[in-house]
């Protein structure tokens, strides 16, 4: 999905894979070898960065670790890809980043199958509860949820409730269908305990939006360790060449910076943050029964 409008700036040496024939960072893994696998979004797979956490990880460790994180994903879209779920099972363990609470399917709207930011259908309750929006003009969710938040805050509550208690409920169901070693990854430029109710003056919270501590904590319990890393080191990342931009939106438009993605010293710390506790679940013969939690800030 980002090759073609990022090709300018780097190659992904992207693929296809997996049940849904979702694209993947590459290179294209051996899985007939040992490995540890990284599931997520757009954080995970790197946009905009030439070595994301996971390629840097398997730096820090000799190991082979297989990225697949994609564009958009959720919990529930990993829940949809026996292939992908099957190679986490079978991976030495698991890194399972903390995914955004918009892109999944709950009882207000669904999101299309294999492209977890379009909307497929909005539910009679969601009309209802906005009955002046025009819910046809939207494609993509994100824009649907900013529109009626900025819209109504108050009635917008209900809407952050669902999609709160569809995350949790899928990201449990997530972690217990991965059966190896997991670790719950919270990478972002905010702490879980921050990130303000949505309103009409910020529609939008920085990734994963809507998910917040009491929501980690519901579902901790079912990884064998939890790593906070929270950080905005070069934030906003220069995406020019030699100064001049070589990137531009559908519009036309050049982009000369990232303001959304983690930049390159933010993946370097993900990938810090993950050693050590990586390194010590990977040695231990059994999961750990007291899982602990290590801050980066």
């Amino acid at each position: 999905m980002y090759q073609k409008p990022d090709q300018a700036f780097i190659d992904y040496d992207g693929y296809v894979w997996g049940r849904l024939s979702q694209v993947y960072r590459g290179p294209k893994p051996d899985l007939s070898q040992p490995y540890i696998a990284c599931i997520g979004g757009a954080q995970t797979f790197g946009r905009y960065v030439e070595k994301p956490f996971p390629a840097l990880l398997g730096e820090m460790l000799g190991r082979q670790v297989v990225n697949f994180g994609t564009a958009n994903a959720g919990p529930g879209f990993f829940l949809r890809d026996s292939e992908v779920l099957e190679a986490a099972s079978a991976a030495d363990l698991c890194v399972v980043q903390v995914m955004s609470a918009r892109s999944l399917s709950n009882r207000l709207f669904k999101v299309k199958l294999a492209r977890n930011a379009q909307i497929e259908a909005v539910s009679k309750a969601l009309e209802d509860l906005f009955p002046h929006v025009d819910f046809e003009t939207f494609t993509y969710a994100h824009n649907m949820l900013n529109q009626i938040a900025e819209d109504d805050p108050e009635k917008f509550l209900a809407v952050e409730t669902e999609l709160k208690t569809a995350w949790v409920a899928r990201t449990r169901v997530l972690l217990q269908s991965i059966q190896t070693k997991r670790v719950l990854l919270w990478f972002s430029e905010r702490s879980p305990n921050e990130g303000p109710k949505v309103t009409a003056e910020n529609p939008a919270l920085k990734y994963p939006q809507f998910v917040d501590q009491e929501m980690i904590d519901a579902v901790s319990p079912l990884a064998d360790e939890v790593v906070y890393c929270v950080t905005s080191k070069g934030m906003p990342q220069d995406l020019t060449k030699g100064g001049a931009p070589v990137l531009q939106t559908p519009f036309g438009m050049p982009v000369t910076e990232n303001r959304y993605y983690p930049s390159p010293e933010m993946h370097d710390a993900a990938a810090e943050a993950l050693r050590r506790p990586v390194a010590e679940l990977l040695a231990a013969p059994e999961r750990v029964a007291d899982r602990g939690e290590r801050i980066v800030i």
